[in-house]
């Protein structure tokens, strides 16, 4: 597994694409990522022979964001995309589907290499963060 064991004086060290392991718990916050009609890698980490229950907290600046535009969410297990979502900002000025933050909550089993990207396919950036956190048992 791709991690950092600390002890119990820890402190939060800045972002990283990988995975933090505190005790039993673990963490994992990607900063800013700005993509501009593209995707990004958010985090890209591998779990070892535990597995891990956590929540991944998605967040999108909707000030960025332009009308008829879309950004997205996307985690994929050993390459495979287990799960994805998607929002629009309409000409109405609503948003179609759910954007600005989100929660998902998810286990990760053993052995597998999780990635977490954003995208948009809009042609200036829109700021995006994603902060996972979780319990991992043995």
């Amino acid at each position: 597994m791709a991690k950092t064991k600390i002890g119990s004086n820890a402190t939060f060290s800045g972002t990283q694409k990988g995975l933090t392991i505190i005790g039993n718990h673990c963490y994992a916050a990607s900063g800013e990522l700005n993509p501009n009609n593209s995707t990004l890698t958010a985090l890209d980490f591998d779990t070892g022979k535990e597995y891990i229950i956590g929540s991944i907290m998605w967040g999108v600046d909707l000030i960025d964001f332009d009308t008829n535009k879309d950004v997205g969410l996307f985690v994929k297990f050993n390459g495979i995309l287990v799960y994805q979502v998607r929002g629009q900002l309409t000409n109405g000025g609503d948003f179609d589907g759910q954007v600005g933050s989100m929660k998902v909550d998810l286990l990760i089993p053993p052995l597998t290499t999780v990635l977490i990207e954003v995208s948009t396919n809009q042609t200036n950036t829109v700021g995006q963060t994603i902060l996972f956190n979780g319990k991992v048992y043995a």
